[in-house]
């Protein structure tokens, strides 16, 4: 602590909450910026691009809801993209037969509920087992329930569409006169319902509940020792990512095309990649990953017909080498460079 981070006279609790003010400046910093930037987008952007950015505010959830499961569970799943699908499917099939208000947010909550609560079934048999299941083992069985999924929806085409996909469903509304379509209304319920959905984790993250999962997911021996319930813990998260997914999934209707490749494998390697470009363990890295690199994507598509998926797939290699905490650990590393 010098004299410019506080008066020679003054106390040390004084000089200690100086500084714990100034750390609390700098957290906060990112999170406000973003908060910014996502109520000023549909005044400074075309309509184009405020649809795109809405499509991207769900992917942006998804990998929130895969980073929650991988900082606080330990758990990575190589088919996290089947839970979007589910929520996707889920709403759009209610809306199909139950058209209006009542079905759009009995649809949603659908939605959620699919989510949540096939991961709780699926959950309850790898975590509370006698022999739990995690690793690269739990990776490997998320990815054959994504492929299950995925060849039960391309089979049942009398109800899901088949490999055609599913169209023709009633349009979602949010009141009656209020239909989700065109880009302001899509963005405003997708960019009110991520804001929520953070706040509400970092709210639980820092709950006695987070603190339990954080100290299973950093020493699982220990704290089963204590008595935490790993298993427990494990379902739970599993479960809430489950549900978060599938209302990104829900959110993806107005703006996305609802077919069985968002079960498949290449769809949740996104989500994947977005998580680690953006940064683990941070929750809003994810999210700041999905969001820059469908940005990046679309821009280097349109300019480089044939070379764009080299480029990204360099600049992400380049990424992992040179910032292996992503985007916002290199972020992280510059704040900290300044403040010292």
């Amino acid at each position: 602590m010098t004299s410019v981070d506080a008066p020679p006279d003054a106390p040390p609790g004084a000089a200690l909450a100086k500084q714990r003010r100034i750390n609390l400046g700098w957290s906060v910093l990112p999170n406000a910026v973003m908060l910014a930037l996502i109520v000023a987008f549909p005044f400074i952007a075309s309509d184009y691009q405020v649809g795109l950015m809405t499509q991207f505010l769900t992917f942006g959830l998804l990998a929130m809801s895969l980073d929650l499961l991988g900082d606080r569970a330990g758990l990575v799943s190589f088919g996290h993209g089947a839970w979007f699908g589910l929520g996707a499917y889920t709403l759009a099939l209610t809306l199909e037969r139950l058209p209006g208000v009542g079905g759009t947010y009995l649809g949603f909550l659908l939605a959620a509920s699919v989510g949540g609560g096939f991961a709780a079934l699926l959950g309850s048999q790898l975590f509370l087992g006698r022999q739990r299941v995690g690793g690269v083992y739990f990776g490997i069985v998320t990815l054959a329930v994504a492929a299950i999924l995925q060849l039960v929806v391309m089979g049942w085409s009398s109800f899901t569409g088949g490999s055609n996909g599913l169209y023709g469903f009633a349009t979602p509304e949010l009141a009656p006169g209020l239909p989700l379509t065109g880009t302001q209304a899509p963005y405003g319920l997708a960019a009110t319902v991520c804001i929520l959905i953070y706040a509400g984790l970092k709210w639980a993250l820092r709950s006695s509940l987070g603190l339990s999962l954080l100290a299973a997911r950093q020493n699982s021996l220990r704290a089963e020792g204590i008595g935490i319930p790993i298993g427990r813990f494990q379902l739970l998260v599993f479960s809430a990512a489950g549900a978060i997914a599938g209302i990104a999934g829900a959110l993806y209707i107005p703006v996305g095309f609802v077919s069985p490749d968002l079960f498949g494998l290449t769809f949740s390697t996104y989500v994947i990649v977005w998580m680690v470009l953006g940064g683990r363990g941070t929750l809003i890295g994810g999210f700041l990953g999905a969001i820059g690199l469908s940005f990046l994507e679309t821009a280097l598509s349109g300019s480089f017909v044939t070379l764009w998926l080299l480029m990204v797939g360099v600049l992400l290699i380049v990424v992992v080498l040179v910032w292996p905490r992503g985007a916002m650990g290199a972020l992280g590393a510059v704040t900290r460079a300044i403040r010292t």
